[in-house]
């Protein structure tokens, strides 16, 4: 049964009159696990390493991805979830320009201990800064860390797609194709009970403030250069 709650819509001394409201939107958690998965390709953001052998070339660098579980009830009342494969750490070169961190140079980046926090909004507007994405759009976790659209296809040593070199500064990138990102978000939008449909949806569903999001703690994984 959706949940009731009571908004107050006039307060006197003599009376209280509540006015009752069926809250329709259910909530969605997501967890984002700390086993490593494959071996992708990536590069340093937002200041690309020059390699030091070719040196036309930016310089990669090895980082496993990890999984984000996203679970709720369905419309029928079922219980439901999916499992998604994600960028969880990044590369960042960090210059100095950026205080947020006190770190400068290269270094790892990304929420490793266990912590959770309520997504607050969907960014529309949002674009992906390392690479060319037509899946537009990011959830709002904290600060500057986001989730939003990763490659369909990541590059791995085996497997040189440009289009799949993305980079992060721990951001969780969604993988997975077709479009993994778009379906990332049509299940988000199956569990939550919503009426409205599209980018309307998502911000209805931000707003609300339904989605949890846990994160498992992870052991950071090391700065490991890729050595063709």
């Amino acid at each position: 049964m959706p949940e009731r709650t009571y908004t107050v819509v006039e307060s006197t001394t003599d009376a209280i009159i509540l006015q009752r409201r069926m809250r329709s939107l259910r909530k969605i958690k997501l967890v984002v696990g700390n086993t490593p998965g494959r071996i992708i390709l990536t590069f340093s953001y937002p200041i690309p390493v020059m390699s030091q052998t070719q040196p036309d070339q930016i310089q990669l660098f090895e980082l496993p991805t990890y999984t984000i579980e996203v679970s709720g009830i369905d419309d029928r009342g079922n219980s439901a979830y999916r499992t998604f494969e994600v960028y969880r750490f990044g590369i960042y070169n960090n210059d100095g320009s950026d205080t947020h961190y006190t770190k400068r140079g290269l270094f790892v980046a990304g929420l490793a201990d266990d912590q959770k926090y309520t997504i607050d909004r969907f960014d529309p507007g949002y674009s992906v800064h390392s690479a060319t994405s037509v899946e537009k759009g990011a959830w709002h976790v904290k600060d500057g860390f986001l989730i939003h659209d990763g490659p369909d296809t990541p590059m791995t040593a085996h497997n040189y797609l440009v289009e799949g070199l993305y980079a992060s500064i721990g951001c969780i990138e969604v993988c997975g194709g077709p479009a993994g990102f778009d379906r990332f978000n049509e299940f988000i939008i199956s569990l939550s009970g919503t009426k409205k449909a599209g980018t309307e949806a998502l911000q209805e569903i931000g707003a609300a403030k339904i989605i949890d999001i846990h994160y498992l703690p992870a052991s950071r994984p090391s700065l490991k250069i890729h050595k063709p």
